[in-house]
């Protein structure tokens, strides 16, 4: 897959609901628009997402996943996973290498993020040249365990 799906998704959410209008208003006080982002997620249910919503997160977490995998058996993972492992000892999140050792939270995430884009086929969202699912999925699964 490795493509563009921000704009897709995007438009789901913007169909989803009316208070996703909110994130694309102009700049106010500073954190209001990060606080109007938490309310909104806070409010999300499953249940009441969109079912293409739903599968293409599903899909865009599996392609992420299979690029990490790929990236983490690489020799450049290999040296992001001797970076990460010499940790401080704590086991709080799995890292997605053949071992699936767990690490901290931090390093985890870390370590996920780097194999993720090791092999330079994660997502890019084109406007702002920036690869967002490698990013924040590895954080949001380490914070989530």
């Amino acid at each position: 897959m490795c493509a563009c799906y921000c704009a897709e998704y995007r438009n789901d959410m913007v169909r989803y609901s009316k208070k996703a209008h909110v994130l694309a208003g102009p700049m106010g006080q500073p954190g209001m628009l990060t606080e109007q982002l938490s309310d909104f997620l806070y409010e999300v249910r499953y249940d009441s997402l969109p079912s293409k919503a739903v599968d293409n997160a599903k899909l865009y977490l599996e392609d992420l996943l299979g690029v990490a995998a790929a990236g983490s058996v690489q020799p450049q993972g290999g040296i992001w996973r001797s970076y990460f492992a010499a940790g401080d000892g704590q086991q709080e999140a799995t890292a997605w290498n053949s071992g699936l050792e767990r690490l901290s939270c931090e390093h985890a995430a870390a370590l996920n993020a780097a194999c993720a884009h090791v092999m330079d086929m994660d997502d890019v969202h084109n406007a702002s040249i920036t690869h967002l699912g490698a990013v924040t999925i590895p954080a949001a699964l380490a914070v989530g365990q």
